[in-house]
């Protein structure tokens, strides 16, 4: 069990708004991490994600929500928005990438 697994609501928020502010290094690992974590809110946090502007970060999101459609843990579906930033990181990411940001797009209509 993961200390995250036990973390109350109140915390997901605060960790929802500070991933922004820590260094690039921090969030990879955190959006790492949140593949493993078995909640809902670990799911919105990695959505939430798809917004970083460095495509190292990205790629540890596309990752995590693939890990995640692919062992059926949770559901989510995307805004236009975030599919907007899916599909523009699409264009740039390289080819280990470019199935799982499709297969994302695909399955979360």
């Amino acid at each position: 069990m993961l200390l995250a697994d036990s973390l109350a609501e109140s915390d997901w928020n605060k960790l929802k708004k500070i991933w922004t502010i820590k260094n690039i290094s921090w969030q990879r690992r955190f959006a790492d991490v949140l593949s493993a974590v078995d909640s809902p809110s670990a799911c919105t946090v990695l959505i939430d994600m798809l917004y970083s502007d460095n495509d190292e970060v990205l790629e540890e999101v596309v990752d995590s929500l693939h890990s995640i459609l692919q062992s059926n843990i949770h559901k989510f579906s995307l805004t236009n928005s975030q599919r907007d930033k899916l599909s523009s990181f699409l264009k740039r990411c390289g080819r280990l990438y470019k199935p799982k940001v499709e297969l994302l797009l695909s399955s979360s209509n």
